[in-house]
C-alpha cells in the first residue's frame, strides 16, 4: 500500500467514535470486538486476520506457565501484527490460563490489531475521544512549531512538547515527515536555549 493509501485508511478509521461500544473493567477499557470488526467490514470488506500458531497451538506458553497470543491483520495489502499476554482483570499475566481466558484474549488482541490501522487507537493512547479532525495535521504542526519557537526556557519548551506528545508519537507512523520536523525544531530550540543559558552564566 502506498503512503497515501495508508493515510486514507488511518484517517477513515481513526475518526470513528467508539465510546458507546466500550466497557470499563478496573483500569482497562475494552472495545467490543464484534462491533469493531463490523466497522472494519463496513469500511474495508476485504480485510483479513489470522492468529499465529506455535507447533499447532494458537497460544504461546512461557516457562513460567503464562501465555500470549498474536494476531496478524491485513488491510489494503498492508499487514500489522499485534500480540497480547493472557491477563486477568487486574492486567496481570495468568498462569496456566483456561481456554476461555485464551479465547477472550484473542478477541482483545484482534481489537488491538485493528487499532494499528486507526480504529479505536485513541483508546490505547489514553484519549477520551478521537482527535479533532477539523484541524489538519499540518495546521497542528505549524501551531506546535510556533509555540516551541516562542519558548524562552527549556522547561517551557518541554512543557509545550509534553502537551502534544501523544499526537507527535502518532505522527511517527501516520506522517513521518511531520514527526521528524517537529523533533528537528525541538532539538534545535533546546540547543539554542541551552547555549544561551551557558553564555549567560546561568
Amino acid at each position: 500500500m502506498t503512503t497515501k493509501k495508508k493515510e486514507i485508511v488511518w484517517d477513515n478509521l481513526s475518526k470513528i467514535d467508539c465510546n458507546e461500544h466500550t466497557e470499563k473493567k478496573g483500569n482497562l477499557t475494552y472495545l467490543s470486538w464484534a462491533w469493531a470488526w463490523g466497522m472494519m467490514m463496513q469500511n474495508y470488506p476485504d480485510a483479513t486476520y489470522r492468529f499465529k500458531e506455535w507447533e499447532g497451538y494458537d497460544v504461546l506458553y512461557y516457562k513460567n506457565g503464562t501465555a500470549a497470543v498474536s494476531c496478524e491483520m491485513t488491510v489494503n495489502n498492508t499487514t500489522h501484527t499485534m500480540w497480547l499476554a493472557v491477563m486477568d482483570h487486574k492486567n496481570q499475566a495468568v498462569v496456566n490460563p483456561t481456554a476461555t481466558q485464551i479465547s477472550n484474549t484473542k478477541m482483545r488482541c484482534l481489537v488491538k490489531a485493528m487499532a494499528m490501522f486507526g480504529l479505536g487507537h485513541y483508546i490505547y493512547a489514553g484519549e477520551d475521544v478521537p482527535e479533532d479532525l477539523s484541524v489538519s495535521d499540518e495546521e497542528r504542526q505549524a501551531e506546535l512549531i510556533k509555540l516551541m519557537s516562542g519558548a524562552s526556557q527549556v522547561a517551557k519548551l518541554k512543557a509545550v512538547i509534553t502537551q502534544q506528545s501523544k499526537w507527535v508519537k502518532s505522527m511517527e507512523t501516520k506522517n513521518p515527515e511531520i514527526f521528524h520536523k517537529v523533533h528537528e525544531v525541538y532539538s534545535l530550540k533546546t540547543q539554542e536555549l541551552s547555549e544561551g543559558k551557558i553564555a549567560n552564566g546561568k
